[in-house]
């Protein structure tokens, strides 16, 4: 995560989304800067899978989502708010969260604002 975001001001080209199933969990993986103008779109994408989940797999049973984030490169406090309101829909649906892999520098900011009280930091999905 570094200090600064970087100098391109296109929001599209400095998020990318990748999703994929792996068995029960929706793995959200985010590369790049989550910051004012790019949180909405994070938030936006989870939160519309949240509300219509991919069915078909024998272990479904509720709303699964992993942030998959060792590609994040920044995080300011629109970013931290954004992940705190995707927690908070998912424990609406009754479902889990977890941050998988998220960079030292992420780990430190969630530790500093107690955030790691309440999200769950992971380094391989749970079964």
């Amino acid at each position: 995560m570094s200090t600064t975001p970087s100098a391109t001001h296109d929001p599209a080209a400095r998020l990318s989304i990748d999703d994929r199933r792996e068995g029960r969990w929706t793995v959200h993986s985010v590369n790049g800067e989550l910051d004012l103008t790019t949180a909405h779109r994070l938030e936006r994408d989870v939160i519309a899978r949240i509300a219509a989940p991919p069915r078909g797999h024998p272990s479904d049973s509720g709303v699964a989502v992993a942030l998959e984030l060792p590609n994040l490169v920044f995080c300011d406090s629109s970013g931290l708010n954004a992940l705190v309101r995707i927690w908070r829909a998912v424990q609406r649906a009754d479902g889990e969260l977890v941050l998988l892999n998220p960079i030292p520098q992420l780990l430190r900011i969630l530790k500093t604002t107690g955030l790691d009280q309440y999200l769950d930091v992971r380094f391989r999905l749970p079964e």
